[in-house]
């Protein structure tokens, strides 16, 4: 195996105002409730050191003499795993795991926010917060002062630590040309969508199945390729099952009974082995101290029953490097059967309680209506969104001046109809022509007053709304024949629903970034209403 160092992948992380943000970003409760709740921060380094202890065990287990079929935990890198768990998380939105399902279902035509969006055209796609998560560190910003960026094998198990796509049915509503691709990750490296696009993983799949002979779709791959981010993986879930059982009872969400802790009619080992711990937890004055020793032995149980199956491993190399394809870190029986209990009682109990219902319809709410104020009026987004927004929508429309597609109608014409052909080109040219606004309004620095910027932002915008949002009606009392009419609808369902959908995808972005308070703060400063303390 070739030995890197992935220490500067750790520093570019932690040095990064993400990775800050984190710590005023929900895990189960809004951080304000009480100092004593996990953040997405303390999240984060929670999953790290149990992704280290995994490591250590399996290590010991392969240095003990014990089990010599883990040859390939021998060398396990701490370094790498850190980067992993503290990177994993980092495109997290505010609010938790709500804000990433009210992101997806604007972005995917579900929610319209009240008839405001026209979903018939928009490139309808999704959000989720993993893949996130790999475009944020692969921004240009995300590298050292070497010009250095993180690593692929980090990338790779930032973006893996949990499933890429979801089942067949979440993408039924999504057009068919968007299904395979619904979080736009494979177009966004052909076409410079989400831009800072990385060589080697823009033809990662092709550079994989090249040198290890291995036929894949490397996005409907769930596994990380390598066991260190494998091991990630499996502590965030070890994590997340730990804090949402300590949080909902310290918060008096969850009292325990034994039938919550059978399993096909029989009761799971760790219940039999703890019985006296959960059943005191009826009790008030022994809950707080119970808990804390509840969850320290459910963390411990949980990391000794991590195995590596190396029959399952389907080691190739790539890059020099041993990669497996195959899940080969996972619980034995034992540690299955504790996870899937606590997993449902999580589900069961502590995610549909009055407290986290209410945080969440609040929260929905807040996100919705901070999307409406923003796609109502770009101008309130930050400079550097703006920015950004505008070089994709520049970028994409110059893209589309370049297909020959565009054309095609232009190159049917003969020379004795010259004129015409002009005349076509310029219609072309009209159609694109408030990209040139955007260009202007956006990339041009000669602004010194702020609000002849915004001014010119806020016209530039309009000029894309309107565009964007034509209805036919509009179009064919516009056109002067029946054939530039038919051109005009081709050209619009062609290419407008993407540049649409580009706004909306950056929009969801920036609020995706917002730390809870940000977003709370922002929602009370574009609406007047001031939420009270005790909201959350």
């Amino acid at each position: 195996m070739l030995k890197m160092s992935f220490q500067q992948d750790i520093t570019i992380i932690t040095s990064s105002k993400e990775f800050r943000r984190m710590q005023d970003k929900t895990q189960l409760f809004y951080s304000r409730k009480s100092d004593h709740y996990r953040t997405r921060l303390t999240h984060t380094l929670e999953v790290c050191d149990i992704a280290l202890q995994i490591a250590e065990k399996l290590r010991n287990e392969y240095a003990s003499g014990n089990k010599e079929s883990y040859l390939q935990c021998k060398n396990l890198d701490d370094k790498l795993i850190t980067a992993i768990a503290y990177g994993h998380d980092i495109g997290h939105t505010p609010f938790g795991h709500i804000g990433e399902r009210i992101l997806s279902d604007i972005l995917g035509g579900k929610d319209n926010l009240g008839g405001l969006i026209k979903t018939d055209k928009i490139l309808k796609q999704c959000f989720k917060h993993n893949v996130n998560s790999f475009r944020i560190l692969q921004k240009d910003e995300f590298k050292d002062a070497k010009k250095k960026k993180v690593s692929w094998q980090t990338l790779d198990g930032v973006l893996k630590h949990t499933k890429v796509y979801k089942e067949k049915t979440e993408y039924e509503h999504l057009d068919p040309n968007v299904r395979s691709d619904p979080y736009q990750i494979k177009k966004a490296y052909s076409k410079g969508v989400f831009g800072g696009g990385r060589k080697e993983l823009r033809y990662l799949k092709t550079l994989l199945v090249k040198d290890t002979g291995k036929n894949f779709d490397y996005y409907q791959h769930n596994y990380a390729l390598t066991i260190e981010g494998q091991i990630v993986a499996l502590a965030d879930e070890i994590a997340q099952r730990i804090s949402d059982f300590d949080d909902a009872v310290r918060a008096g969400f969850w009292k325990p009974s034994k039938n919550d802790f059978s399993l096909d009619g029989k009761q799971i080992a760790f219940y039999t082995a703890n019985r006296k711990l959960i059943d005191d937890l009826k009790d008030v004055s022994k809950s707080k101290n119970n808990v804390t020793e509840i969850c320290e032995k459910l963390m411990q149980y949980l990391i000794d029953n991590v195995e590596f199956f190396p029959e399952k491993m389907d080691a190739q190399t790539f890059k020099g490097q041993e990669v497996y394809f195959g899940k080969c870190i996972n619980f034995n029986r034992r540690g299955e059967e504790t996870n899937t209990i606590f997993d449902k009682i999580n589900k069961d109990y502590i995610l549909k309680c009055k407290e986290i219902r209410k945080c969440d319809g609040i929260s929905k709410h807040v996100i919705r209506q901070l999307f409406k104020a923003y796609y109502n009026d770009v101008s309130q987004l930050s400079d550097s969104c703006l920015k950004q927004l505008y070089s994709d929508l520049t970028k994409r429309a110059l893209a589309m001046l370049k297909n020959p597609k565009v054309h095609t109608n232009t190159r049917k014409y003969s020379e004795d109809d010259i004129t015409d052909k002009e005349n076509h080109i310029v219609d072309i040219g009209n159609k694109m022509a408030f990209i040139n606004s955007i260009k202007s309004a956006c990339l041009d620095q000669d602004f010194k007053v702020i609000e002849e910027k915004l001014e010119k932002v806020n016209k530039s915008y309009a000029i894309i709304f309107s565009e964007l949002t034509k209805d036919e009606d509009t179009v064919r009392s516009s056109s002067k024949t029946h054939k530039e009419m038919l051109e005009e609808i081709d050209f619009r369902k062609s290419w407008l629903p993407e540049l649409h959908s580009i706004i909306l995808r950056n929009i969801a972005f920036f609020i995706a970034g917002m730390t809870d308070s940000f977003a709370r703060d922002e929602y009370q400063r574009l609406y007047s209403i001031k939420m009270p303390m005790n909201t959350y």
